[in-house]
């Protein structure tokens, strides 16, 4: 059994895009270029990716979701054109499973109102596994915790650790 933990790179949407821009930045294409060759080529066992887009709550959930997916699709893009950089070898493209996600407003990280809250909710995340199991198992305890807010009871955020990341054999 693999023992290699999931990796969860999270960072702010204009790292990557300018405010409402769907083109990446000179600064996310560089993070993407230090991501295959720093981290992608250094750790083979990491096969699995997932990039989560993700927008704050200013314009309609449909628009935000469109976007959200967009944004995702484009760093996938990218990460897709960095590998290929590589070679089609043991490293390429063809040997990881990379999925784009646009979850839109729907999964915040900031239940307020505030402007900065805003802020924080517009990003990107990148999952990295050695195995599909257990990046949707990541994934799944994610989405758990941002359905809680700061005022949740400890015992809810333990059940989503005992349902989603208890590896049961």
């Amino acid at each position: 059994m693999n023992t290699d933990p999931v990796i969860l790179i999270r960072l702010k949407s204009n790292v990557f895009f300018d405010f409402s821009s769907k083109k990446i930045n000179t600064s996310g294409s560089t993070i993407i270029r230090h991501l295959v060759s720093d981290v992608l080529v250094a750790s083979p066992s990491y096969k699995k990716i997932s990039i989560v887009g993700h927008t704050d709550n200013v314009g309609t959930a449909e628009n935000n979701l469109r976007l959200s997916k967009k944004r995702s699709d484009i760093v996938v893009e990218e990460l897709q054109k960095q590998l290929r950089r590589l070679g089609d070898t043991a490293n390429g493209v063809h040997s990881f499973q990379i999925e784009s996600i646009g979850v839109g407003e729907s999964q915040p990280i900031e239940h307020t109102e505030r402007e900065m809250a805003s802020q924080a909710n517009r990003r990107l995340e990148i999952f990295l596994s050695p195995s599909s199991i257990a990046l949707h198992k990541t994934e799944k305890y994610i989405q758990c915790l941002h359905h809680w807010d700061d005022t949740a009871p400890e015992s809810d955020l333990a059940d989503c650790f005992l349902e989603y990341m208890v590896i049961q054999e």
